[in-house]
């Protein structure tokens, strides 16, 4: 029962990931996804691919001139 308890609770979580994603996606924002584990085994590697994503968003045209501070809420 745990175990299926879990395996469910990533699936949505990932779910939830993919939408929220996309919707910032949309709005012309790059979201970079960054997990304790990964920093904790390959810093280096973790720093040049936020580098990485942060060039080509650099690179890629505006979707809206607007300037927020922060993304607004995306509806679940």
């Amino acid at each position: 029962m745990k175990n299926s308890f879990w395996i469910d609770k990533i699936e949505r979580n990932r779910a939830r990931d993919r939408k929220v994603t996309l919707g910032l996606r949309r709005l012309g924002w790059s979201p970079i996804r960054v997990w304790e584990h990964n920093l904790m085994d390959s810093l280096d590697k973790e720093i040049a691919r936020i580098l990485k994503v942060i060039k080509m968003a650099k690179k890629r045209p505006k979707v809206n001139s607007q300037v927020v501070s922060a993304p607004p809420p995306i509806s679940q």
